[in-house]
């Protein structure tokens, strides 16, 4: 798997898809989501890495399709294994472990008020319904 990254700009409030990350002079050129690299009509920009939040995609989508990226935050059904006909709605924010070095779930579901849930399981029964910086209002009821 190639890594795919996104970065929300602390300057513009917007996300940007990463046209090219200069690792050792610190900044990105930026490509307005949407477009392609060669379209000419595409706003391009470019941010020092203080100026941006870097996000790194889990790899996976959730079940429309939508590729689930650290700062999403996700909703959906999740099956007990002891009793696969009830189900539980579990809704959290993605986030990285670096202990575990994983993608997880932070949130609420299962009955319990947070859990630590790993996102490879059963992604497919999730869908993201927002982010961290664009719906905060979502956030905060989760949390």
């Amino acid at each position: 798997m190639v890594p795919k990254f996104r970065v929300w700009d602390k300057v513009d409030k917007k996300f940007w898809k990463i046209e090219t990350w200069h690792v050792e002079d610190e900044y990105f050129d930026l490509l307005e989501v949407g477009f392609n690299i060669a379209d000419p009509r595409a706003k391009r920009i470019w941010r020092k890495t203080n100026d941006v939040e870097l996000m790194q995609s889990t790899g996976l989508k959730d079940k429309n399709g939508v590729e689930i990226y650290e700062g999403d935050i996700v909703v959906g059904q999740q099956h007990l294994t002891t009793d696969l006909s009830t189900p539980f709605e579990i809704k959290g924010l993605v986030r990285y472990s670096k202990r575990n070095t994983m993608f997880y779930l932070d949130g609420e579901g299962f009955g319990h008020d947070k859990f630590m849930h790993s996102l490879g399981s059963s992604i497919y029964q999730y869908e993201v319904i927002g982010n961290r910086f664009e719906n905060q209002e979502l956030l905060e009821a989760i949390e």
